[in-house]
């Protein structure tokens, strides 16, 4: 390896560089439509509390419906959720598109537990609507998956949808920087080997078999440390674009389940 021909000291400023971008590599917010109507999709409405921006919403058609709440990746954005989700709006679920801080011109800097904090605030914003956790579906991409997966730990909703979801984060950066103890070093964590098995809902794990940036392994993994999680890999999909590859149906099939 070449890594291995580096001077000591430019080993040490090459980890110490690593160390200190820990958060622009993790977290990589990009610019999106400020308004549901720029992102196409007018049905949706924003919803903000205390000055911040928690995400974008529209309830189900049925007062007994199921609403989606949904987690984007560390490169998402609302108006990319919007599109992608707009067919489940269409079936009559409700959605509840979810950003962070640091997102979608929110203040604050994302972090793990902010994350899981920005997430109980939907949650409980959602329960003052009248739609309780026994309604909601939690639903993560990537890094999403992972505050999903925290959320339902914490507390039971009806469903749990993970796609393209890893073991920990630690499993990632090791992978990625194999020249450097990326284990040792990384202070967020994202945990979710050690947390599935607390989840005792029904878990949907959707994941590409060509997903370059989080191997199919890892979903295999999640899935065998839980017995209420079923695993569906499709064979032509990628990162996300499950559902150009049929992700759709496995995912309809489930809400019909549960």
């Amino acid at each position: 390896m070449i890594w291995l021909l580096l001077p000591p000291a430019a080993w040490i400023a090459a980890v110490l560089g690593l160390v200190l971008a820990q958060r622009p590599l993790i977290y990589r917010p990009e610019s999106s439509a400020r308004t549901p109507e720029e992102a196409g999709t007018p049905w949706l409405r924003p919803v903000e509390e205390n000055g911040r921006l928690l995400g974008w919403w529209v309830p189900p058609r049925q007062p007994d419906g199921l609403l989606l709440v949904i987690f984007h990746g560390n490169r998402g954005t609302l108006a990319r959720m919007a599109a992608k989700t707009a067919r489940w709006h269409d079936f009559g679920f409700g959605l509840f598109l979810a950003t962070y801080r640091g997102y979608e011109g929110n203040v604050g800097h994302p972090d793990e537990a902010g994350l899981y904090e920005d997430g109980r605030a939907v949650r409980a914003w959602l329960e003052r609507q009248g739609l309780p956790l026994r309604r909601q579906v939690l639903y993560g991409e990537s890094l999403g998956a992972a505050v999903a997966l925290h959320l339902a730990a914490e507390g039971p909703a009806r469903g749990l949808v993970l796609e393209a979801p890893f073991t920990s984060l630690p499993d990632i950066a090791a992978r990625r920087y194999p020249w450097a103890p990326a284990r040792l070093l990384l202070r967020q964590r994202y945990d979710n080997i050690n947390k599935i098995n607390k989840v005792k809902i029904k878990t949907l794990i959707l994941h590409g078999e060509n997903d370059k940036s989080t191997p199919p392994a890892h979903s295999e993994r999640l899935a065998g440390c839980s017995q209420m999680a079923r695993l569906h890999i499709l064979p032509q999909a990628g990162h996300l674009d499950l559902y150009d590859h049929g992700a759709q149906q496995y995912l309809l099939d489930y809400l019909a389940r549960i």
